[in-house]
């Protein structure tokens, strides 16, 4: 075998230092496997936190809803996300009025 340029001589210095036989791979494959399911863990743990507050907040919305349509006094109230802006009333209220008339 003959060594032509000096890159074939780093090449076989860096192959040599690196000595693939005394890597501790089951060590390697170990520390890998629990980063891999650590990062899992926390991926899930966040989607499940995001998806807990996201159903907190619409029940919360759904809830303050209801209790202003059920206002005593059946008067319309104000609905306004981003730049709509609706007014709503309870369908009883419209219900007993129609029946007094």
């Amino acid at each position: 075998m003959t060594i032509k340029t000096s890159q074939d001589k780093i090449q076989i210095l860096i192959f040599k230092t690196m000595n693939l036989k005394n890597i501790p791979w089951k060590k390697v494959l170990t520390i890998f496997y629990i980063t891999l399911i650590s990062a899992y863990i926390l991926w899930d743990l966040g989607n499940r936190t995001v998806n807990l507050f996201r159903s907190q907040g619409y029940e919360r919305a759904v809830f303050d809803l209801i209790n202003q349509a059920e206002n005593e006094n059946c008067s319309p109230f104000t609905i306004i996300m981003e730049n709509k802006r609706i007014e709503l009333v309870n369908v009883n209220c419209l219900q007993n009025e129609t029946s007094i008339e």
